[in-house]
């Protein structure tokens, strides 16, 4: 009798004990640190007045924008399917056996590898679909003069590359723009897979064995998955999931990874992988992505910005012509927009990303989670103003961004001209990939990354 008395006050305190706050709860804030895996609702500005200058009139549009939510490729599928699940399992049985420190368990009971039918790997979903109608429609209020046009040949054109998530976005972003029955109108070009605006770094032999396929690239990141502070946040993680042992960084990344995905094509939808991490544990495995972008795609070698000049090129020539056509826009991938913005120096911090300066890059600007998310977009629009002096304007992710050299957002065009002399008129794009010598394999944690090109 008393032995049973003590049993159920034994169990009524540790029920207690995950019900009044000792234990871990999550929270809702886990949408801020997904990285290139953020949905673009959460960072999308909804303003979408006319953007007007006095004595000014929109001309030109010039847009680059990456696709919308897409679904894993297949390396992370098979994981989510496979190692996941053993996981998830053993997670559950740790918690029935008060091992871990989790308040509740029934999201994990429930969870399911849930991915949408009848799609492909790396495929554009429902989510996606709906991020590039919506921008679409956006700036169609934005530029109404100039968006808001019947289609004509003449004066729009895009174009997406040769995979089905960036020509679905293509498709459902024109949609946005005219209208479901209007869309279906549109000429797209043939895609190509080395597009030289589009994808231009597929055609940079140098900087795909210098950079992209280079050990040294990784080995900050590499350092900081091996850091005390990425230790700690290993082994915080493991014991509040009840494991004895450490789990691997491996494990560490499928779970954030997963938790990026899910969050991102199922609004409404709290995954279980996101509610595992506390602020800290994410800001640290936010910091371990944004090294590894900053080397491969970012500021952490010259060459990978300077090789965005073509497509710098192409959108000053469209701004400065004098053709009927009026608006461009290409579809894209992660790769491209980081480099171009890298080409800009925008988000360029004072300091490099390294492996042992965490705690001084707390307020960095190179954070892809708000640079690069799903959906990202960078536009430039020109404007004749009076006097017939012509003013470019920038809008990163919808909202206008001050370029290096101006004064003000509405930045006149020969001060663009003057800042970035060196993309316009000394772009020797075929003499700086001139590659010679072999490349070299990559270490086991690439093997893990999915390659930037293809996100």
């Amino acid at each position: 009798m008393c032995v049973n008395y003590l049993f159920l006050i034994l169990s009524f305190l540790i029920l207690v004990s995950k019900t009044t706050g000792s234990c871990h709860k999550g929270h809702d804030k886990y949408f801020k640190y997904l990285a290139t895996k953020t949905g673009y609702r959460f960072i999308q500005n909804d303003h979408d007045n006319p953007l007007q200058f006095p004595d000014c009139e929109l001309t030109k549009v010039w847009g680059l924008v990456r696709h919308g939510t897409r679904l894993p490729g297949d390396k992370i599928i098979s994981k989510m399917k496979n190692d996941l699940t053993t996981l998830q399992q053993e997670i559950i049985d740790n918690y029935s056996q008060d091992k871990s420190n989790l308040c509740d368990i029934s999201k994990f009971k429930s969870w399911t590898p849930h991915f949408e039918l009848n799609r492909e790997e790396k495929s554009l979903t429902m989510e996606g679909q709906r991020e590039l109608l919506a921008l679409g429609k956006r700036l169609r209020n934005r530029f109404p003069t100039l968006l808001n046009q019947k289609f004509d040949n003449d004066t729009f054109f895009f174009k997406y590359t040769k995979t089905q998530r960036t020509q679905e976005s293509a498709f459902r972003f024109v949609e946005g723009l005219f209208g479901r029955e209007a869309s279906t109108e549109v000429w797209y070009p043939r895609s190509v897979k080395q597009d030289p605006i589009l994808r231009f770094y597929k055609a940079c032999e140098k900087w795909r064995h210098t950079v992209d396929h280079n050990p040294a690239s990784f080995e900050e990141q590499e350092k900081f998955t091996s850091s005390k502070i990425y230790r700690q946040t290993v082994a915080a993680v493991s014991r509040r999931l009840g494991f004895e042992r450490n789990l691997t960084a491996v494990e560490i990344k499928l779970m954030y990874t997963t938790c990026g995905f899910e969050t991102a094509w199922s609004p409404g939808f709290d995954s279980p992988w996101c509610s595992i991490f506390t602020v800290k544990d994410l800001e640290v495995l936010e910091y371990a992505e944004d090294i590894d972008y900053y080397w491969i795609d970012g500021h952490g070698y010259p060459l990978t910005g300077k090789i965005a000049c073509p497509a710098f090129q192409d959108m000053m020539n469209h701004i400065g012509s004098s053709s009927p056509r009026h608006t461009v826009f290409y579809f894209t991938h992660s790769g491209t927009l980081l480099k171009f913005l890298t080409h800009l120096s925008l988000y360029n911090d004072s300091s490099p990303l390294l492996h042992n300066n965490y705690a001084h890059m707390r307020e960095r600007k190179w954070r892809v989670s708000q640079i690069d998310a799903f959906g990202t977009n960078l536009v430039f629009a020109n404007y004749r103003c009076k006097n017939n002096r012509n003013h470019l304007l920038t809008l990163h992710q919808e909202i206008p961004v001050l370029l290096p050299g101006c004064q003000e957002l509405l930045c006149p065009l020969e001060t663009i001209q003057a800042t970035y002399r060196t993309s316009l008129h000394e772009c020797e794009f075929e003499q700086m990939c001139k590659h010679e010598g072999g490349g070299k394999s990559t270490g086991s944690l690439r093997e893990e990354n999915t390659d930037h090109d293809e996100l």
